[in-house]
């Protein structure tokens, strides 16, 4: 048979032989017949497991595809942050999908521009530092995704007419970009790109677009748990202010001496809203500058011992501040055309002036400062401007007060010359009459010590030579002639007083009748004293102020002009000052350490000592 079908056959002799030969022709037709079926039947066999095969791969891939996407999507639906849940997506995809580049776009507050929000590996992270955006409805991959609501795939990117030629991404050989769609709205778009082409199918935008779904949610879930987070903080925020501006006005508002006032409000602001600085500001009388009178810390004490002051309306955060009756907020003072670039207060970020307004008036302003940029906001004007209007209210309340106890001062100063002016006539008399036996016993003083100098002179006269030399002899022989020079001659009244006896002049001259004479000279000066006390003194204007002893007392012993060697000083650390009239404290001192260097004039080394606690 096998030779038959391979064509080794007889040819027949006969007719019987022709019959055989016709009847193995059909066997061999329909032999062939049933061949070629058979090969048919096996060509289809293979046709249907190919197509098994193939189905069986997609089905494969679709389930790797959706336990992929519900992986991402339990990876990512639990992230609240929304930084750290982009991340988190492009890499869960490029692990899960096994893909070359993820990256997520977000449409940014104008509409206009997607932009990369977070990418994979290095490529990402140099695009997100670069700011790398794509125009919504443009000419990228990115771009018609999010302007077409839809899917879009390129399955080999150098024909694809819209693909954006990334030059970070010098690989990609497709790409597919799925929209971010929360609701009605596009909020961005996410790109997946393989280094292989044709690496996308229909299957696969079905099972990332869902995906996509889970993540646009996800995305909006996090905007609005960062929203809520934002409210919170505000209202927190708003909280602690109007709590700190209650501390501040009770504080203030009970405060009537004015530089207590201002001294304690810089301190109270910065410690109850935790600024860097704050001073206040208040105008002078020209109305033309603003001029510090209480700032915190060192910084402020030295501004104001420097008379540290800006001009109103000038180029200053205070200066316009006032001009303007409205607050003024520099939320990056290097970029503010109106800051004042002050050196004490370097590490200042950003400001926030407040106009003190009291009525229609703005008597001041008030600045705080802080070390952070954009530390303010329309909360911090509003809750800070309620506290500036009440400490404006203290403020005024302070310089009314000061000036009424000023006011009352004049008035009892004027009162007490009235009342001096009423009596000036009761008490020139009286000071007349207290005056009057001056003159008479000066007269009988004077009188009385030249007769006493004449009758020593005598005596000088009568003594031997020798005896003539003692000291105490020349000391009286020397005044005798002084008290000739002053119109006393001794020999004079040694003639007069050599006319009466020893009885007479005994009644005459007396060291009891002098001393009389000199009590009621004493007393007469202690009455016109005391009555010039009386009228004088409660009409004598006191300046109270705020005294350092320790820099006062180096003053007055400078002064003086005492050498450095002689004098020692000591004083306790933080001395405080105290209220006193100035001048007056000054003499006080003075007098003190005159009357010490008058006691040590015969010493031979002076040394005085001063310490104050």
């Amino acid at each position: 048979m096998r030779a038959f079908l391979e064509g080794a056959r007889e040819k027949p002799q006969d007719d019987q032989g022709r019959r055989r030969e016709d009847y193995q022709q059909v066997l061999v037709a329909r032999l062939e017949s049933k061949v070629r079926e058979l090969t048919h039947a096996l060509e289809r066999n293979a046709e249907l497991i190919a197509q098994n095969t193939q189905l069986l791969e997609q089905a494969q891939r679709r389930v790797r595809l959706l336990k992929a996407g519900s992986k991402v999507g339990r990876s990512i639906v639990s992230i609240l942050d929304l930084d750290t849940l982009l991340k988190t997506t492009v890499d869960v995809i490029c692990d899960e999908f096994g893909f070359y580049y993820a990256g997520v776009f977000l449409i940014d507050e104008t509409g206009e521009w997607a932009v990369l929000k977070a990418g994979r590996g290095e490529a990402g992270a140099k695009m997100v530092a670069a700011g790398h955006k794509l125009k919504v409805d443009g000419h990228s991959m990115i771009g018609a995704a999010t302007g077409q609501r839809k899917a879009r795939i390129a399955l080999d990117v150098g024909e694809e007419p819209v693909h954006f030629k990334n030059p970070y991404l010098p690989n990609t050989r497709s790409e597919m970009a799925l929209p971010l769609i929360a609701g009605d709205e596009v909020i961005g778009a996410i790109t997946v790109q393989s280094t292989e082409e044709a690496a996308f199918s229909d299957d696969d935008v079905t099972a990332l677009q869902a995906m996509a779904d889970q993540l646009a949610i996800a995305i909006r879930n996090a905007r609005l748990h960062l929203q809520n987070q934002k409210l919170l903080a505000q209202t927190e925020r708003r909280a602690r202010l109007l709590a700190a501006a209650a501390k501040v006005g009770q504080s203030v508002t009970s405060i009537l001496d004015l530089d207590e006032l201002l001294s304690k409000t810089v301190d109270i602001i910065c410690d109850a809203y935790g600024f860097y600085y704050a001073g206040v500001f208040l105008v002078d009388e020209s109305g033309e500058w603003a001029v510090l009178k209480a700032g915190r810390g060192e910084a402020g004490a030295a501004m104001v011992a420097e008379g540290h002051k800006l001009k109103v309306g000038g180029l200053s955060m205070i200066g316009t501040a006032i001009r303007q009756k409205r607050a003024r907020i520099a939320l990056d003072v290097g970029e503010e055309p109106v800051h004042f670039k002050n050196p004490h207060l370097p590490h200042t970020r950003s400001e926030m002036a407040l106009p003190l307004i009291v009525g229609s008036e703005a008597i001041g302003a008030l600045t705080v400062q802080s070390t952070e940029e954009a530390a303010f906001n329309d909360d911090d004007v509003t809750a800070l401007q309620a506290m500036a209007d009440q400490l404006a209210v203290a403020i005024n309340n302070a310089k009314l007060l000061k000036e009424l106890e000023s006011a009352h001062a004049e008035l009892v100063q004027a009162k007490t010359f009235e009342a001096i002016a009423t009596a000036t006539g009761e008490a020139i008399h009286w000071v007349g009459n207290k005056a009057a036996p001056v003159p008479g016993s000066v007269a009988r003083v004077t009188e009385d010590f030249a007769r006493f100098i004449a009758l020593a002179s005598a005596v000088v006269e009568m003594l031997p030579p020798e005896a003539r030399e003692h000291p105490f002899a020349q000391l009286l022989a020397e005044s005798g002639e002084e008290l000739a020079r002053r119109g006393y001659p001794p020999q004079e009244i040694q003639a007069e007083l050599g006319r009466f006896p020893l009885r007479r002049l005994r009644k005459m001259l007396t060291v009891e009748s002098v001393f009389e004479d000199l009590e009621i000279i004493e007393s007469s000066a202690r009455s016109i004293l005391n009555i010039k006390e009386d009228l004088i003194g409660p009409a004598r204007k006191r300046k109270r102020t705020l005294v350092a002893l320790d820099e006062m007392l180096t003053e007055t012993v400078n002064s003086m002009g005492i050498p450095k060697e002689v004098v020692r000083m000591l004083f306790e650390d933080g001395l405080p000052p105290v209220w006193a009239d100035r001048s007056q404290l000054s003499r006080v001192f003075i007098n003190l350490i005159k009357n010490a260097m008058e006691a040590m004039y015969d010493s031979a080394e002076k040394r005085l000592f001063i310490w104050a606690r």
